[in-house]
């Protein structure tokens, strides 16, 4: 059984990969990203340091680095705990309409359920639970904006992970 996860995540890892490089790549073609290298131009050539002026300097600031930059933020934005249980709070971000998406109260729950499942010795069930995590990362990341539609499946392994918390919270309660 173990040979077949192993292969089912080499493949999860291939396919994240060339996701990755496919929206680093639409990424670094928007003016927003061209704009952002050739403010980094600027700095580094009115900040005169010498190292900034040869090659190293444009490879530091190209557009595939600001790229993969916004690309990274996008990912952990995606699996903050902050915006799926405080609804953004204190970081409110601009432009998207914040709600509470899973109840604070219910972040106990979630960390016994998240360590019910890290220490789970069905590995089945383990590398299902962290599989659906990716798989959720994977679509979050094709959005612009991370909103409930890009949200959503992160929302449900959340969820997923409060409900084994709460089983085995209740099962240890009445044992």
């Amino acid at each position: 059984m173990r040979k077949i996860w192993i292969k089912v995540w080499l493949v999860v890892a291939i396919v994240f990969l060339l996701l990755i490089g496919k929206e680093v790549i639409n990424i670094s073609r928007t003016e927003a990203v061209i704009g952002e290298v050739h403010h980094q131009r600027q700095r580094q050539v009115e900040a005169g340091v010498e190292i900034f002026q040869g090659p190293l300097g444009r490879l530091m600031a190209n557009k595939y680095l600001v790229a993969s930059e916004k690309m990274t933020l996008r990912a952990l934005e995606i699996v903050d705990v902050n915006i799926i249980f405080m609804a953004g709070h204190p970081n409110e971000r601009a432009g998207i309409e914040e709600q509470e998406r899973v109840g604070w109260l219910l972040i106990p729950l979630f960390a016994w359920g998240l360590v019910r499942v890290v220490s789970s010795s069905n590995e089945w069930f383990k590398n299902l639970v962290f599989l659906w995590l990716m798989m959720s990362i994977m679509w979050g990341i094709r959005f612009e904006r991370i909103d409930e539609r890009a949200l959503v499946g992160v929302i449900i392994w959340v969820w997923g992970v409060v409900g084994v918390g709460s089983y085995d919270l209740v099962r240890k309660i009445f044992k």
